[in-house]
C-alpha cells in the first residue's frame, strides 16, 4: 500500500473517448507495477459454514486463488 508505480504510461482510448479527452486539455495516464511492488491476494475465510460476500451479496471468484478458505467450488455439468 502506497508503492508508487514503477512506469506511467498514456492510456489507450477510444476515439470518441480521446476527442473528449483532446477538449479538456488532459492525457489520462496508467499507473503500471512491477511484480515486486505487489502483494498476492489472501482470500476471506469461511466461518460456520457462511460465505463472504461483498456490500452487493455477491462473491467474487475471477480467479482459483480468490476462493474463500475453508469453502470448494463444486463444477456440474450443463450448469454454467
Amino acid at each position: 500500500m502506497g508503492e508508487k508505480p514503477a512506469k506511467e504510461v498514456k492510456a489507450m482510448m477510444s476515439m470518441k473517448r480521446k476527442l473528449l479527452q483532446e477538449a479538456n486539455g488532459s492525457t489520462p495516464m496508467v499507473e503500471l507495477f512491477g511484480p515486486w511492488q505487489v502483494e498476492d491476494y489472501v482470500p476471506p475465510v469461511a466461518e460456520n459454514g457462511i460465505v463472504p460476500r461483498n456490500e452487493h451479496g455477491n462473491v467474487e471468484l475471477f480467479k482459483p486463488c480468490m476462493l474463500p478458505i475453508g469453502c470448494v467450488h463444486v463444477r456440474l455439468a450443463d450448469l454454467h
